[in-house]
């Protein structure tokens, strides 16, 4: 009778101890921001969280602004995300995307591209007049 009582001590113990270790995720997040008198501004963010395996996963956020003395402006936002398993040699993905905004004048033009491991998978252009609206 106590052979199988020991039985199922001993797998609840190997069932718990993973599962308890499972939530152990540690996270580190870095943010600088700056802005001058003329209304340029930068922000950059950086966060990564490594779980109880090793696998490290990275997002990066930089925006940017700016701006001319007629009023035209520039906001670029970039954002890339990666994720790196533990291990030499090992397979990690890649996602980065790109949105810039331009105003020159009445025109506005907007562009976004996103690239997965380094191939675009999305690109899109537009262009508007606003001197109409």
């Amino acid at each position: 009778m106590k052979k199988p009582l020991i039985m199922i001590a001993l797998l609840s113990f190997v069932f718990a101890v993973p599962a308890a270790h499972a939530a152990d995720t540690d996270y580190k997040t870095e943010t600088s921001a700056s802005q001058d008198n003329n209304g340029n501004s930068k922000t950059d963010t950086t966060t990564s969280a490594t779980n109880a395996a090793g696998t490290t996963t990275t997002h990066e956020k930089k925006s940017k602004t700016d701006v001319d003395s007629n009023g035209d402006y520039t906001k670029t936002s970039e954002s890339s995300s990666k994720t790196d398993p533990k291990g030499i040699l090992n397979s990690s993905s890649t996602t980065n995307s790109k949105t810039k905004v331009k105003k020159k004048g009445s025109k506005l033009t907007t562009e976004h591209s996103k690239k997965v491991n380094g191939d675009t998978v999305e690109y899109t252009k537009t262009e508007t007049d606003t001197s109409g609206q």
